[in-house]
């Protein structure tokens, strides 16, 4: 999936919907972005995610301004930086068009990259996740492989990338 990004990422912000206790969020602090944020609605998991970030001490760490925000994702604001979106089987898909739509209005307001990740594993919401974000008429396709299948995986991991226009 991180074959998908841009070569240079020092000015971009890593956004993670439904970061749950921030093994992505720790995961993408490997790479050079200025700052990565988790989103996040459960406190519980909002608590977990801040103690392993807390704690969590990378010799590979390339981005140590890590942040978990509580809060609704359908009411998160996106950083008006170039921004790398992921999402991993987030939430229903009621919500998502509601972020995917936010995502597109401040993309609109103030034009910048943004690359969004969307994969999942569990249920078929990359089948709708996909189209609908081509149907924004804001992003095109990122041709990528598929991820590979490891011996030790349940399910297939299936993504898709998108860059903005």
């Amino acid at each position: 999936m991180m074959g998908c990004l841009p070569a240079d990422l020092q000015n971009y912000t890593f956004v993670d919907f439904g970061s749950g206790k921030s093994r992505t969020v720790l995961l993408a602090s490997r790479y050079g972005f200025d700052k990565i944020i988790g989103v996040e609605f459960a406190k519980e998991l909002v608590d977990c995610a801040r103690t392993n970030i807390g704690r969590f001490k990378g010799e590979w760490q390339k981005c140590r301004d890590l942040e978990i925000v509580e809060a609704d994702a359908a009411e998160f604001v996106a950083p008006e930086t170039p921004l790398v979106i992921f999402f991993y089987n987030p939430f229903t898909r009621e919500v998502f068009d509601t972020v995917l739509h936010n995502i597109v209005a401040s993309l609109t307001m103030k034009k910048r990259a943004c690359t969004i990740i969307y994969g999942s594993s569990s249920h078929d919401s990359i089948d709708w996740a996909a189209p609908a974000i081509l149907a924004s008429g804001h992003f095109e396709t990122i041709a990528a492989e598929p991820m590979p299948m490891f011996l030790d995986s349940v399910r297939t991991i299936r993504f898709a990338a998108f860059r903005s226009l």
